[in-house]
């Protein structure tokens, strides 16, 4: 295995989600998504950035590549850990004046909590 096998496959399953539904999101096989988890294959660039973001994680994660990655513990119980999360999706960054800093502890763990599980929802739905 891999390093893109072996985190591909973990971060799928910390979402809960299946061979098949990550297959179905992306408009591949199920026996693809079993080609990159084994190793036998990769994603090509472009599926590699859709991996990433319908896995709420970055193509660094996938690939291994960032020394200070910090797995995300879904649910969040730090407000450290939920920051980066939030901060990690490219949507959230685009949104006007939304400035996460401003959030008591509280409220990012919540607010992490719930965008985790719409992404989820999201995801499964695709």
């Amino acid at each position: 295995m891999t390093t893109l096998s072996k985190n591909l496959k973990a971060f799928r399953e910390k979402i809960n989600l299946s061979q098949l539904d990550l297959a179905n999101s992306l408009n591949v096989s199920s026996k693809a998504v079993s080609s990159w988890e084994t190793g036998r294959t990769e994603p090509n660039i472009e599926t590699l950035k859709q991996l990433a973001v319908l896995l709420n994680c970055s193509v660094n994660d996938l690939l291994g590549l960032d020394e200070n990655h910090d797995e995300f513990e879904f649910p969040f119980t730090s407000a450290i850990n939920a920051r980066k999360y939030i901060q990690s999706i490219p949507m959230i960054s685009t949104l006007g004046n939304f400035d996460i800093m401003s959030l008591s502890d509280k409220e990012t763990i919540e607010f992490a909590n719930d965008l985790a599980q719409l992404i989820q929802i999201a995801v499964k739905r695709m």
